[in-house]
């Protein structure tokens, strides 16, 4: 879905887990492999300094999807990092505004949602883990011969 939503860019070494799991030298590797593979993409929060990065000629992606309207349209940024899932709750209206044009009023529209995230548990989490316990109930009630 993100893919064919438009997607452009992987994070690797981020803090999805795998970084935790690696040592200093491994990730010092990865990020220089992707560096020499893909090229390399510079996260930054607060546009001031996303601002500062761009204008030496350094590709950045805002950090938060927060600022991540006013950094791609103001400040430079080609794109956001989505550590909070708008990107997967809402990929479409995510590619729209980081990518048709700057356009205040669906930025309004969707800071209400984005500033929720930020505040509340991965839904993304919830709704993985809501799933498990209704495929386990489901699974449990045919083994058991109740469904």
């Amino acid at each position: 879905m993100q893919i064919e939503d438009g997607v452009e860019g992987v994070i690797v070494g981020g803090t999805t887990g795998e970084s935790q799991l690696m040592s200093w030298d491994e990730h010092v590797m990865l990020i220089g492999h992707t560096v020499n593979c893909f090229g390399g993409v510079k996260e930054c929060i607060g546009n001031d300094r996303i601002e500062l990065y761009t204008n030496t000629g350094i590709v950045v992606w805002s950090g938060n999807d927060d600022e991540c309207h006013d950094s791609r349209w103001d400040y430079g940024a080609t794109g956001v990092i989505s550590c909070p899932p708008a990107t997967y709750i809402i990929p479409s209206l995510m590619k729209e505004l980081m990518f048709e044009g700057k356009n205040p009023t669906l930025n309004s529209k969707l800071l209400p949602l984005i500033e929720w995230l930020f505040h509340e548990p991965n839904p993304i989490c919830s709704i993985v883990g809501w799933l498990r316990i209704q495929t386990s109930t489901s699974e449990l009630s045919l083994v058991s011969g109740n469904a």
